[in-house]
């Protein structure tokens, strides 16, 4: 792993899904009860646990292949193609990525420090535009 960076928890966006699995988890409990299969409750609160650990807490890392890996999948770093900052703290940056030629996806990552995050990308892929928006 060349480098682990940690998320902004400051960020209000990370905590939709602590919302979501807070919903969620009420209605695993409601029909759980109602059904009476508490077991099967404990089961169906558990599975969604492990996404949610790795949308939210789990820190965005660099692998050795070069690889941006963070929340919900692993993006090339060599497919990045530019990086938006907002110039705001807490805000985030937006990453746009080419894998399937003529077919740009978005991601959205809190890093708590931006400019290294940036500065790590832009060594790996000096083709990276990185723009203010």
């Amino acid at each position: 792993m060349k480098a682990q960076l940690k998320k902004d928890y400051r960020n209000p966006k990370l905590y939709r899904w602590i919302l979501i699995y807070a919903v969620y988890a009420l209605l695993c409990v409601i029909v759980g009860i109602i059904s009476n299969e508490l077991l099967n409750m404990g089961i169906w609160l558990a599975v969604p646990l492990g996404g949610l650990y790795a949308v939210v807490f789990m820190p965005y890392s660099i692998t050795e292949t070069n690889n941006l890996q963070g929340g919900s999948g692993i993006i090339p770093i060599l497919y990045i193609t530019q990086i938006h900052q907002t110039g705001q703290p807490h805000k985030g940056l937006t990453v746009y990525y080419s894998i399937q030629a003529g077919k740009e996806q978005k991601r959205n990552f809190y890093p708590q420090d931006e400019q290294r995050f940036t500065a790590i990308l832009k060594e790996i892929n000096p083709n990276i535009l990185i723009q203010l928006i």
